[in-house]
């Protein structure tokens, strides 16, 4: 019974510390998300202004830039990786 107290006790920390690590890692992979598309921006506005021929090439790239939707994309790499399908459970005697 012990035993089954220590291991329920742990998978029971265990799970708090993935939810927070987890929420820790999708706050990073937004804000990183989000570096690289300012980065690209910038870069396709830079270009823009500089090279008034490539108007017509870099206007689709910086309209598909503006679209990126990192909720989007966290949940389809979620869906792809089929994260979160198992979870460990509390064991009963």
């Amino acid at each position: 019974m012990r035993c089954v107290g220590l291991y329920n006790q742990a998978q029971s920390r265990w799970f708090e510390e993935m939810v927070t690590t987890t929420l820790e890692l999708e706050r990073l992979e937004v804000e990183r998300v989000e570096m690289f598309q300012q980065h690209l921006c910038q870069y396709t506005q830079l270009q823009h202004k500089t090279n008034m021929f490539n108007q017509s090439t870099v206007q689709p790239v910086d309209q598909l830039l503006r679209k990126v939707d990192p909720a989007k994309d966290r949940e389809l790499w979620v869906i792809e990786h089929k994260m979160g399908n198992i979870h460990p459970v509390d064991m009963e005697i």
